[in-house]
């Protein structure tokens, strides 16, 4: 603290601001290594189906390498084990969003693959092996922006989470084809000018003297969404 009483480090605010989480978190300060985890399950790979989802949500046209979808919509992801995922496992698919997420702020979601209710966000799981695809129906007024996303195997010595990988970083849009979202509208000419159109006309000038002039709303060009 300042003299002033103020903090000498401002709370971050931004989407952007990232806390890189821990890939182990212990039970307890000390825990012994042993044959506890040896059996544990390890996650091997993560995809997030970036162009079919891209495709559903109708944000194929964004220049964004990343994952971008809309709320209120499934969207579909697949997580590789190195071994059968059994319903003994507890896995949790871990979003965040900002660097000072917290739960009641609905910066922090977490969904257990084995609850069939409690999880925020609805989910939908198909085991085939050592692969889980889950589709997941986020909130229609959940927070807008980039999140991040890990997958947290828990144990009996702790949870044991994915490293950090700016690959699974994905955004989520207000989205204007679902009725439940704030923003819906429901004239599919005007979700296509007002939503999809990359160009369009401005106008301005009093009652009596309207001028035009094309516009380039630039939604899509080479930048985050």
């Amino acid at each position: 603290m300042t003299h002033r009483g103020r903090m000498n480090v401002p709370i971050g605010s931004s989407d952007v601001d990232r806390k890189d989480l821990p890939e182990f978190e212990p039970v307890a300060e000390v825990v012994p290594r042993g044959p506890l985890d040896r059996d544990k399950l390890v996650v091997q790979s993560v995809e997030l189906h970036k162009d079919q989802n891209k495709a559903a949500h109708r944000t194929n046209s964004f220049k964004h390498d990343g994952l971008i979808i809309r709320r209120g919509q499934v969207f579909t992801l697949t997580v590789t084990f190195d071994r059968v995922y059994t319903p003994k496992d507890t896995v949790i698919l871990e979003f965040t969003i900002g660097d000072n997420f917290l739960s009641d702020k609905e910066t922090y979601i977490t969904l257990n693959l084995g609850a069939r209710t409690g999880n925020k966000w609805e989910t939908r799981n198909t085991v085939n092996g050592n692969t889980v695809t889950v589709d997941i129906k986020p909130l229609a007024d959940c927070i807008v922006g980039m999140y991040c996303f890990n997958v947290i195997v828990v144990t009996p010595l702790g949870k044991f989470r994915t490293k950090r990988d700016p690959n699974t970083d994905f955004y989520i849009l207000f989205n204007a084809w679902c009725r439940e979202d704030a923003v819906f509208l429901n004239n599919e000419s005007q979700r296509t000018e007002y939503v999809l159109n990359e160009q369009g006309v401005i106008y301005n000038g009093d009652t009596e003297n309207v001028t035009q002039k094309s516009w380039n709303y630039g939604q899509v060009k080479n930048r985050e969404p």
